[in-house]
């Protein structure tokens, strides 16, 4: 990602800020993302927070089997039907990892 960033900043200008978005079938943790990525700038001799990273994770799509009642869950082990049915619901995500956004400076 680091790299896919580096390749579009314009010459003569410096990396500050990558903006990405993730599936939530990538299972990324945020917390372990910026402690990578400040590993990987720092590898690269960006100071301490120079380059950020702002990251999202979509949530996931969740059916209830048993009513059809639909709903988002950032959480899927933790979500039941809003419904109250017992039933178990069905979770559906992508996997995508993207770079939306860099931030540069002249």
């Amino acid at each position: 990602m680091a790299d896919l960033a580096q390749r579009h900043v314009p010459a003569g200008h410096t990396l500050r800020g990558v903006t990405m978005r993730a599936g939530p079938r990538q299972g990324i943790d945020l917390d372990a993302m910026q402690i990578a990525w400040r590993a990987v700038m720092l590898a690269r001799g960006h100071a301490d927070g120079e380059v950020a990273l702002h990251c999202t994770i979509d949530p996931w799509n969740c059916t209830c089997t048993g009513c059809g009642s639909r709903w988002t869950s950032d959480a899927p082990a933790e979500s039941a039907c809003p419904g109250g049915c017992e039933a178990a619901p069905t979770f559906a995500g992508n996997s995508d990892l993207q770079v939306i956004n860099i931030d540069v400076d002249p």
